[in-house]
């Protein structure tokens, strides 16, 4: 897909990465509020950085991505682990071998809280919090453009490298705006299932 200008970053400045719009739906109890709510945009860039998958989502810049972005600009958090990221606003990645059933799902909050889980088949094990995975690493950073909010990932595996010609994945979001005075997820996806499920793996890319 063609680079968006949110991010301010071409193609050929981060060599060779791919670019992804991703598609808001409203959480379905909010839908009727649609006419006078607008989704903030994000738009997604993914690449081979060395042995690292690197993953930069571009948040253009709303009153609800203001409140949760520049308190954090500049800010220096250490990392820690943190469980139902996704009950608050939170960025994600769902990462596969192509071929294989087992998948891992990356959280990340903009505060530096994070977490990775592991999954054998589809939601499997079904255990809430789900399985920590500690064979992959995980660093973020938060920067500012003129146009948009700039979060960086980057994804390492321990052992291997991980090489995305070698991996299926699915980009995706969660943000919580509010919508007459209620805070109503918004699910972001490159493409969605009929219902929002970002673990179904024929949605992925």
């Amino acid at each position: 897909m063609a680079a968006s200008s949110y991010g301010g970053i071409s193609h050929d400045a981060l060599g060779h990465c791919e670019h992804f719009v991703l598609q808001a739906v409203i959480d379905d109890a909010y839908r009727q509020s649609v006419n006078h709510f607008t989704p903030a945009k994000i738009t997604a860039s993914l690449c081979n950085q060395g042995d690292a998958l690197q993953l930069c989502f571009y948040v253009e810049k709303t009153a609800h991505t203001h409140a949760l972005f520049d308190p954090m600009i500049n800010q220096s958090k250490a990392a820690c682990r943190a469980d139902f990221l996704w009950e608050m606003d939170c960025f994600e990645c769902f990462i596969a071998e192509k071929q294989a059933d087992s998948y891992i799902e990356i959280n990340a909050a903009i505060d530096s809280r994070y977490n990775i889980y592991r999954f054998e088949n589809y939601r499997t094990p079904s255990t809430l919090p789900p399985i920590m995975d500690f064979e992959h690493d995980l660093q973020q950073k938060i920067s500012s453009t003129p146009d948009a909010y700039v979060l960086k990932l980057q994804i390492r595996h321990t052992l291997k490298p991980l090489l995305r010609a070698n991996l299926d994945i699915n980009i995706t979001a969660i943000l919580y705006p509010l919508i007459d005075d209620c805070r109503a997820p918004v699910y972001y996806a490159i493409t969605h299932a009929t219902t929002p499920d970002f673990h179904q793996r024929q949605y992925w890319h």
